[in-house]
């Protein structure tokens, strides 16, 4: 359910594909999205461009196919299409004339590379291709409840790790807990509930039976979940939760902004 979303989101910011400037930047941030779902979900379950498949060089770029292989197999996400695999799989007719180069076989792309190749690639099409044509508050909606079941399964692999952590021991027998509701679209139903910890309450609770330091290594520990592999439980799954849930709140700040605060620089 999640990752449809995900790919719905995807698809919502991006009113018009044709002959616009953030074209290259909206392509990064896709097969961003492409990449955490490949590495944090098997085959079966992935739903983002699932049947794109990497067909290795015919000839005269043996070196470049063995260095794009190791990058897969260092990120854990052999199979995966490079770049340009992914621009012309999600692109289809349109992308015919995209330029494609060495420098598209990769799993991170460079920048400036990208955007010179969607500058010739306007010129010699013409036009690009709609997506879609939606308001930006439905983007807002759908940031909404990816984040919720995102948190949800992120606090089930929390649950695991508080009852795991040392960092939490002191905690255990004061823990406050809220339950959350996560409402569909149009807010008219409930799609799910989820049980989530108040830090600041549990602290609260613990009162003088807790020192500061416990309390210190209590909130690191609860900020600093997620964050790497190597959590106390949930491991890889949770930090592609939290990597999603960091994407969420960034672009949602980002949408929920008026335009005069969305960060681009004023006008010399």
């Amino acid at each position: 359910m999640n990752l449809r979303l995900l790919l719905g989101l995807s698809v919502l910011l991006s009113e018009v594909w044709a002959l616009n400037d953030a074209i290259p930047y909206e392509l990064l941030w896709f097969y961003s999205a492409y990449k955490m779902d490949y590495k944090t979900h098997k085959a079966a379950d992935r739903t983002i461009v699932r049947n794109c498949v990497h067909q290795p060089p015919i000839s005269g770029a043996a070196a470049i196919e063995a260095a794009f292989i190791q990058e897969t197999v260092d990120a854990g996400v052999q199979g995966i299409c490079h770049f340009d695999e992914f621009v012309k799989h999600v692109g289809g007719a349109d992308f015919d004339k995209w330029r494609k180069s060495a420098a598209g076989w990769t799993l991170n792309p460079d920048v400036s590379t990208v955007i010179t190749a969607q500058e010739s690639r306007a010129i010699a099409v013409g036009q690009g291709f709609a997506i879609v044509d939606r308001a930006t508050s439905d983007a807002k909606e759908f940031l909404r409840i990816i984040r919720c079941f995102r948190l949800k399964d992120q606090f089930k692999y929390l649950a695991q790790a508080v009852a795991e952590a040392p960092e939490a021991n002191p905690f255990k027998t004061y823990l406050v807990t809220k339950d959350i509701y996560i409402q569909n679209f149009d807010h008219t139903a409930n799609l799910g509930i989820f049980t989530r910890y108040s830090i600041e309450d549990t602290i609260k609770a613990a009162g003088t039976n807790v020192n500061d330091a416990q309390k210190t290594a209590f909130r690191a520990f609860i900020r600093g979940y997620g964050t790497t592999d190597a959590a106390a439980a949930g491991g890889k799954a949770a930090k592609g939760h939290q990597d999603v849930l960091n994407v969420v709140r960034d672009t949602f700040e980002l949408v929920s902004r008026d335009v005069p605060t969305l960060g681009c620089a004023p006008p010399p």
